[in-house]
């Protein structure tokens, strides 16, 4: 994708902006009358957005090195010897 001849950049966002986005998204839907319409509605949309935008960071951002790290696999399995009958 491009906007204006430029290639769109997406960068990783933390894993509590999705935390907040889903909490806030459940707890504006519960309270949606208490908020009235017009906040209730805007804070639904706003939560909606945040959610959104977690998932476009999800599958498009790249990884950073701190993701990477956390994710690999540092120590090889242990071989588990299996123990003879006798």
């Amino acid at each position: 994708m491009s906007v204006l001849g430029k290639p769109i950049k997406y960068y990783p966002l933390s894993s509590s902006f999705m935390l907040v986005a889903i909490v806030g998204s459940i707890i504006t839907w519960i309270y949606f009358d208490y908020f009235g319409p017009t906040w209730g509605f805007t804070l639904a949309m706003f939560f909606v957005i945040m959610f959104l935008s977690g998932m476009i960071t999800m599958t498009r951002a790249p990884p950073t090195e701190d993701h990477m790290e956390a994710l690999a696999a540092h120590e090889l399995p242990k071989q588990i010897r299996k123990k003879k009958k006798l």
